[in-house]
């Protein structure tokens, strides 16, 4: 009788058994790009007539956190008002004292296409040097309910990436009618609020 051909052998396979898929390979990663925390070398300041102006009737505290509105209508006042410690700026940089610590100093701005323009402008701002800050970060705020348009999801996003830390705050209708509680705020502004602690304190 013919010896029936062993193919595990011949092949160095078994044939009762199909073949294994290979191990899926982790997906591909894109690395976290690090947020900037210190202005850049080699920025060119923005154009003088959209920059924020560099004087301020803001208090020269160094304790203090200064809320800089990057716009009209940026929330500046309100932010402030619900900030413990912190005062407006009147839409301009705080002042610089000689021999002092920089000012600590969150921009803010609303979510419209000018607004954002606005933030990036004053960030440009300070990428290039041009004041002399500590910008703990940016806060952009609501300019009405419901979620942004993808155009301005995007810039959104491109803005918050120069900052040293960014926070969204959603549409508050109370802010609309002038209410704003600092004994209960909304949900948003503790968590900035517990970042913002969190910041000074580790830099003092």
């Amino acid at each position: 009788m013919a010896a029936k051909l062993n193919t595990a052998s011949a092949t160095g396979e078994n044939p009762w058994t199909q073949p294994t898929e290979p191990a899926p390979q982790p997906a591909e990663q894109t690395p976290i790009r690090p947020s900037p925390v210190k202005p850049h070398r080699g920025v060119d300041s923005p154009t003088a007539g959209l920059c924020i102006s560099e004087t301020s009737s803001a208090s020269d505290d160094e304790r203090l956190v200064t809320v800089v509105g990057c716009h009209g209508g940026s929330g500046e006042s309100t932010l402030a008002a619900l900030i413990p410690g912190a005062v407006e700026a009147s839409h301009a940089w705080p002042p610089i004292r000689s021999g002092q610590t920089p000012p600590r100093v969150l921009l803010c701005a609303r979510t419209t296409a000018s607004g954002l323009q606005a933030a990036s402008t004053a960030l440009t701002q300070w990428a290039a040097r041009q004041v002399a800050v500590e910008l703990l970060g940016l806060v952009l705020i609501a300019d009405a309910p419901g979620k942004l348009p993808q155009t301005l999801r995007d810039r959104a996003r491109v803005i918050e990436g120069g900052a040293p830390a960014a926070w969204r705050i959603p549409w508050i209708p109370a802010w609309r009618e002038g209410r704003t509680d600092a004994n209960t705020p909304p949900r948003a502004i503790r968590q900035l609020l517990e970042d913002l602690t969190t910041q000074t304190q580790g830099s003092t």
